[in-house]
Order: structure tokens, then C-alpha cells, then sequence
């Protein structure tokens, strides 16, 4: 029962991995890199980048039942925040743009991303429609969260230490943090 609940676990969090990669390729583009500095049984941290943007992925499996994703992407101009939730049946996703002008919240939208997903099917099947993601991309997102889980972590908490001050600095001293992975 123990191995089985752990199998299950690892599986949920292999496949919010794929979620994850999935909705940061339909605002970025496919991955160059992703590898991983932090793995455990019940959870992981990803880091990469996907075209000139540095890009980290965490997850924790949790207790209780459900999923949410929680998503920042950041820029020098503005930052965008996402809250996916699937612990309700009638919770909103909640998106929000900050700027220099304050916070934007978009209108609340309640469908799911499974429903999301089954319209977008329809509308292929019916009208012809495109996919914004393919089979291909899904094979290929599928093989690198593979990979990426499967590799050994590649930095000790040490290391993170030494890249997030890295990064603080580069920031404090008004460069781009993120210009060696470019």
C-alpha cells in the first residue's frame, strides 16, 4: 500500500511537471534546458530557460486532495500572476498584471483547463481550428520532465545559495540577472 500511494504521488507530480512545462510553452515556446537542482519523494525544483527567459519550476505533493498551480512570470516592466485551482468545482482562475500603474485583474474565469482543453478539441474537430498544443509538443515535454526527473540533482542547497546571491547582486547593480543563461 505504501509503494502504491508513493507511485501514485510521484506520478501526480510527474504530471504537474508536464502541466506546468505545458502552460509556460504556450507563453515562452519550448524549453532549451530544463534540469534539476532539488528532488526529493515528495517534491522537486526544475530550473532552464525557454527562448532569452530564465524559467523555474517547482512542485509539492500535498495531502490534500486537488491541485492548484500557482504561476509568476516576471519581467522588468511587469509581472503577470496566475492561480489555478481545481480543489473547488466553481473557483476561478484568477489572473492579475502589475506595472508601474498597479494591479489589473483580469475577469474571473471559471472554466477548467480540462474544459478548456475538451472545447479546444471540438473546435478542431468542427471548425478546423488549430491546437496551440500538439501532440508533438506534449511527446516532447513528456521526454524532458523524463529526463529532467530522472537526472541526479545537479546543485547542493550551497550552491543555490551561491547562485541566488549571484543573482541578487547582478541585480543591485542594475544587470541582467539572468544574462549567463542567455
Amino acid at each position: 500500500l505504501a509503494a502504491g500511494a508513493h507511485s501514485v504521488m510521484l506520478g501526480s507530480l510527474f504530471a504537474g511537471l508536464v502541466e506546468q512545462m505545458a502552460l509556460v510553452r504556450s507563453l515562452l515556446g519550448s524549453f532549451a534546458h530544463l534540469g534539476c537542482i532539488h528532488r526529493t519523494a515528495r517534491q522537486h525544483a526544475l530550473v532552464g530557460h525557454s527562448g532569452r527567459a530564465a524559467v523555474s519550476l517547482t512542485a509539492i505533493a500535498s495531502q490534500t486532495p486537488g491541485s492548484t498551480l500557482r504561476m509568476d512570470v516576471v519581467s522588468a516592466a511587469r509581472r503577470w500572476q496566475a492561480h489555478f485551482d481545481d480543489t473547488a468545482l466553481a473557483r476561478p482562475t484568477e489572473i492579475t498584471l502589475y506595472d508601474g500603474n498597479g494591479a489589473l485583474s483580469r475577469p474571473l474565469l471559471y472554466a477548467s483547463g480540462h474544459r478548456a482543453t475538451w472545447m479546444q478539441l471540438h473546435a478542431a474537430i468542427t471548425e478546423q481550428a488549430s491546437i496551440p498544443y500538439s501532440l508533438e509538443d506534449l511527446a516532447t515535454d513528456l521526454e524532458i520532465a523524463k529526463r529532467a526527473l530522472n537526472e541526479p540533482a545537479q546543485a547542493s542547497g550551497a550552491a543555490l545559495c551561491k547562485i541566488g546571491s549571484a543573482l541578487v547582486a547582478a541585480r543591485e547593480q542594475g544587470r541582467n540577472p539572468y544574462a549567463a543563461i542567455e
